[in-house]
Formats: C-alpha cells, structure tokens, sequence
C-alpha cells in the first residue's frame, strides 16, 4: 500500500523578468501559494543569482 501523501498543496507558477536586457533575462519558478513575500524575495534572488 502506497503511503498517504497528505493534503494537496496549491502551487503558483511565476515569470520573473528583469526590464531593459537584451537578449532578455527571464525565469519560472513554481511556489506553494502561502508563501511569504519576505520568503519570496529570497526566492527571486536565488534564482535571480543576486
């Protein structure tokens, strides 16, 4: 028997962009939907490699 995996978890997909590069610089990441905005700037900046 396969293990519960518990409750479904809503997820968000987002394009992040930065304005006024060319070729253009741009990223999608998927986050859970409670995340907080102090949690996502730290998310923007990894992927952002800042």
């Amino acid at each position: 028997m396969a293990p519960d995996p518990g409750p479904a978890i809503s997820v968000l997909q987002l394009r992040i962009a930065l304005r006024g590069l060319s070729p253009p610089v741009w990223r999608r990441v998927l986050v859970p939907e409670h995340l907080t905005f102090g949690r996502l700037h730290n998310v923007i900046q990894v992927v952002m490699g800042g």
